[in-house]
């Protein structure tokens, strides 16, 4: 099946986004929102006759083509049956983890090949097949202003200046403000170059005489943008990968000398989900959420040389939402937790005061587009967002053992640990204040109703969180005041908030004084009221309940709350009766939307309850991309929104990594130097990543077989375990 996709480079713009339904491909140095369509037409001539793939308008496409995604990769296999060949075109991202000058790099590789097929004469021909790879791109639509183009033997080089002022750049939503034109204009710089027994070059691209079966040929295409492309904080910010290469030339050099050594590493990252026991949707899903996670990344140098790393919230372009960040933690914390130091760090000048409640409250997101000063978003999520940073600030110190985060902002935790307490206003441990959560696009009972099941539980967990960090900090006052609080939420849940096979939405079931943050002052509207005055959905089924838990799973922590079997059965029962076509809706009364991520995140966390959530949901959520990006379809990459609304070009698709964790139920702490292992599916084999020894590239892998005993496990590369005790742990 055909669908649109993305291939990218994190945190340097650089981007192909494949779009079929409109036979082009989109492009700029600048990624996602710059871009404009590219006429691309790659493929062959036999005979007088051209096929190409369906990214133009200006040949015949092949009639039968396969579409094959890596995490580092897109490959386009086109057959044309009737000549007796097949054409395979490789788009590769290079990318490997904690490697900053390889993942960076703004370079993108094509390789091309030309396979017989079938045992026909045309099949055994014995000339040259010419493969053509002319780009015809709509420079105007992605902001040139001024280019020059120009070729040699075998390279095309394009300097250009691209002005930002376009005011059309988004999409404008009922949660998005209008934006200002940008005041910015940007010197670009692109270098193609290819590599083949033969080739012909002019300034709209290559074409390529390859024996079948037997040649190659290899395209390297670079960007360079020196200016700084982002403001943070009054700084002028250039792109992260300006520290290791000063010009288009020095990023061509290095990535074709280098090329044999980049794609062994990338390959290395690329096995550790095509070689695991994955379905062939899970891998999909990670690859495809992946790259539209890498189109969302910024990564640039401040004046006194530290890193700003931050990740626009697709469509939105919000700068490092918090609650989006909390979704996709999991990669950080498995694959790369210094990205997540950086926002960590970033997040703590955005703590705000509340006019109602003592402590402080973190801003949602930290800018937008181009610009990072303050919250754009229109409302706050006090108790959201607060939750979020103390458990991401946990987890990355479990799993670095380098508690210099937790120091560092150890005022702050406190601030946002005191404004969780107080927010309580009558004695019940549930959050009355600042209640207005992420989950935007739900009804009233789901995202903004007083005493929220959701919100308490996740505020049970950043408790239990700031708890444990007390402990290292010897502040025995703030660690008893988080058990307390505790204690009071999990006596609440268990005494009003059960209803006999799930936990309610939310045990205050009335309106007087619920604030609708989209209608500041109002009041909310009579169709969201039952019979009685309650509100409409209090006691519905929701995927939501246990979202806080997955960050204290990971790392082994002890949860918050007691009752254990209700928490499984509220999973399994919300599950049930709230799925829809392609997943689980917000609840069983809510069927306006169903968030994929929310999804994922749920499915994880009830793997580490033994419940095995991820193989029959996952084929769901990617029939979902499936449908949402093919030639009917709108569109979008990953998509996270299915019903009314439409986040696109969407970073959280990034989520589905954990899934690498929670199918092995993996709990892993370097602090306390252990690692726990409770399969949720057999037979299984993955990846060990949170113990890589990524310069040597080694990794452990988990395999697990079923027995008569109960699983048996293996664990490969035992020298780096050592120092970690490890064994079997209970669901």
């Amino acid at each position: 099946m055909l669908y649109e996709t993305i291939i990218s480079k994190l945190g340097s713009r650089m981007s192909l986004n494949f779009r079929p339904q409109e036979q082009a491909v989109y492009y700029s140095p600048l990624g996602r929102y710059y871009d404009g369509p590219m006429d691309l037409a790659l493929g062959v001539t036999v005979d007088g006759e051209t096929r190409c793939l369906p990214f133009t308008k200006q040949h015949e496409h092949f009639a039968e083509l396969e579409q094959h995604l890596t995490m580092t990769s897109v490959l386009y296999r086109a057959t044309w049956r009737e000549k007796g060949l097949r054409l395979e075109a490789e788009f590769i991202s290079p990318c490997y983890p904690q490697d900053e000058q390889l993942t960076t790099a703004p370079v993108i590789y094509l390789r091309l090949s030309v396979l017989p097929f079938g045992q026909t004469p045309e099949s055994q021909r014995s000339g040259p097949v010419e493969v053509l790879c002319r780009m015809t791109w709509d420079a105007k639509a992605a902001g040139v202003t001024q280019m020059e183009a120009e070729a040699d033997a075998t390279t095309i080089r394009r300097r250009m200046t691209i002005d930002l002022s376009r005011t059309e750049i988004g999409t404008q939503s009922f949660f998005m403000p209008a934006l200002e034109p940008l005041q910015m204009v940007l010197h670009c710089e692109d270098l193609l170059t290819a590599e083949a027994p033969s080739v012909t070059t002019n300034t709209d691209g290559f074409t390529f005489s390859l024996y079948c079966g037997e040649d190659e040929a290899w395209i390297t295409w670079v960007s360079h943008t020196p200016d700084p492309i982002l403001e943070v904080q009054g700084d002028s910010t250039p792109f992260k990968y300006t520290q290791f290469f000063a010009s288009a030339a020095e990023v061509l050099a290095w990535a074709t000398e280098q090329r044999e050594e980049i794609l062994r590493r990338t390959s290395f990252f690329d096995a550790l989900f095509t070689e695991a026991s994955l379905t062939a949707a899970e891998k999909d899903l990670h690859a495809f959420g992946f790259q539209s996670y890498l189109a969302n990344s910024w990564w640039t140098l401040r004046p006194d040389g530290r890193d700003w790393y931050s990740v626009w919230e697709g469509c939105c372009l919000f700068h490092s939402t918090v609650d989006v960040e909390y979704n996709m933690a999991p990669f950080y914390l498995l694959f790369w937790p210094k990205l997540l130091e950086l926002e960590v760090d970033a997040w703590a000048d955005f703590a705000l005061a509340h006019p109602d409640v003592t402590g402080k409250y973190l801003s949602h997101d930290i800018g937008i587009r181009h610009q990072v000063s303050v919250q754009a978003y229109e409302h706050a999520m006090e108790i959201e967002e607060n939750c979020n940073y103390l458990l991401m600030l946990h987890a990355l110190w479990r799993v670095t053992d380098d508690d210099a985060p937790v120091r560092r902002h150890w005022s702050l935790v406190r601030d946002l640990t005191t404004f969780l307490h107080d927010s309580d206003k009558n004695g019940n441990g549930f959050p009355q204040v600042g209640v207005a959560n992420t989950i935007d696009d739900a009804s009233p009972a789901v995202q903004f109703s007083h005493e929220q099941t959701y919100l308490a539980v996740k505020t049970a967990a950043a408790c239990r969180a700031v708890a444990i960090m007390a402990e290292q900090m010897e502040d025995t006052p703030v660690a008893e005041e988080c058990e307390a609080q505790i204690a009071l939420i999990d006596h609440t849940m268990q005494r009003e908030a059960w209803l006999g096979d799930h936990y309610a939405v939310c045990i205050d079931q009335g309106v007087a004084g619920v604030a609708d943050p989209w209608n500041p002052g109002g009041t909310l509207e009579a169709e969201v009221l039952e019979e009685g005055g309650r509100i409409v959905g209090w006691d519905a089924y929701t995927l939501y309940t246990s979202l806080g838990l997955l960050t204290l799973q990971m790392t082994g922590a002890p949860l918050p709350l007691g009752q254990v079997e209700r928490l499984r059965e509220d999973i399994v029962r919300s599950a049930q009766e709230s799925l829809g076509p392609y997943g689980c809706f917000h609840s069983s009364a809510d069927h306006s939307n169903e968030w994929v991520s929310m999804n994922l995140h749920r499915d994880f966390v009830a793997a580490y309850f033994g419940l095995d959530l991820i193989t029959p949901h996952t084929g769901l959520y990617w029939n979902f991309e499936l449908h949402n990006n093919s030639l009917s379809g709108r569109g979008g990459c990953f998509t996270d929104t299915y019903g009314g609304n439409f986040l696109h070009y969407y970073p959280r698709g990034l989520t589905s990594v954990g899934m690498l964790a929670a199918l092995g139920g993996v709990r892993f702490d370097r602090v306390a130097g252990t690692l726990q292992l409770a399969p949720a599916r057999l037979p299984l084999r993955i990846p060990l990543v949170q113990l890589t020894d990524w310069p040597a590239m080694r990794v452990p892998w988990l395999t697990a077989e079923g027995g008569q005993d109960g699983p048996a496990l293996e664990i490969s590369n035992p020298d780096l375990l050592q120092g970690t005790d490890w064994r079997e742990g209970e669901p």
